[in-house]
């Protein structure tokens, strides 16, 4: 349905995929595929058109959005971003604000010293003291 021609109808070219073609594409059997429509069909996932073609409702709809929305994207997005005269380079702080730190511990107002010492077994520890 997604390669059918119009999108979202089961469908090769302008022929209808029949449930005997359908089973042989899937390789499985013509009863296992007209269950499994009829499952479908119960479940009103899909829809049949005048001449007995199946068509997926969800997927024409969204392929109608998808359409819409890449014929806007075409025309750009806000108008008051397009002119460049109305757009500023500043960013809205105020002067008197400190820059952000890269990280929480570049902005650590206490201090610390570290040094190794040796614990009971004779390995290496580092000691860390807040001053």
């Amino acid at each position: 349905m997604h390669e059918g021609t119009p999108y979202g109808y089961l469908k090769v070219g302008e022929k209808v995929i029949l449930p005997a073609n359908l089973a042989r594409i899937v390789g499985a059997s013509l009863s296992e595929v007209e269950g499994w429509l009829a499952e479908l069909q119960e479940a009103g996932v899909f829809s049949r058109d005048p001449i007995g073609c199946i068509f997926s409702r969800r997927m024409i709809k969204d392929e109608l959005v998808r359409e819409s929305r890449a014929s806007g994207g075409k025309l750009g997005g806000n108008p008051a971003l397009k002119d460049k005269s109305k757009v500023s380079n500043k960013v809205n702080l105020p002067n008197n604000l400190p820059p952000t730190p890269a990280s929480a511990s570049a902005s650590s107002s206490a201090s610390s010293t570290a040094e190794m010492i040796e614990d009971d077994d004779s390995e290496a520890v580092r000691k860390v003291t807040l001053l």
